[in-house]
C-alpha cells in the first residue's frame, strides 16, 4: 500500500471514530444558563450567567463541573435521581439561605428524566 492509499485509509477510520464516539461523550455535558447567582454546598459562587455543565459519573455518584469557556468555576460531588417525568425546560432548585444566599440542590436538564441532586455535606 503506497502512503496516498494508506493516509486516505487512515482519515477515513478516524473520521468514522469521531463520528462513532463523539455522541457518548455529549450526553455528558449541556449548555446551561442560570440567571440566580447560586452557592455550592462547600461556598464556591457560582454566579449567573451561562455554562457548560458536564458530569463524570462514578456510579452511584457524578462529579459536576461548571464551566465558562476554558475556566472552570465549580466542581461539585451528585449523583443521578430517577423521576417520573421527563422535564421540558432546563431547571436548578435551589434552597434560599436566611442570609439571602442560594445554595445550589439540583439540576434538571430538558428531556431527561433523571435529576442531578448535588451532595451536601452534614
Amino acid at each position: 500500500m503506497n502512503s496516498k492509499a494508506y493516509l486516505k485509509h487512515l482519515a477515513r477510520t478516524i473520521a468514522l471514530l469521531v463520528i462513532v464516539c463523539l455522541p457518548a461523550f455529549a450526553n455528558n455535558s449541556r449548555a446551561f444558563h442560570t440567571q440566580a447567582s447560586v452557592l455550592t454546598p462547600d461556598g464556591k459562587a457560582i454566579p449567573a450567567g451561562a455554562y457548560q455543565v458536564s458530569w463524570e459519573s462514578h456510579s452511584p455518584t457524578a462529579t459536576v463541573t461548571f464551566k465558562q469557556g476554558s475556566r472552570v468555576v465549580a466542581t461539585v460531588d451528585g449523583h443521578w435521581v430517577d423521576r417520573s417525568g421527563k422535564y421540558e425546560d432546563d431547571a436548578i432548585l435551589y434552597q434560599r439561605n436566611p442570609d439571602g444566599t442560594n445554595t445550589l440542590m439540583e439540576i434538571r436538564f430538558a428531556g431527561k428524566n433523571q435529576a442531578l441532586v448535588i451532595d451536601n455535606p452534614r
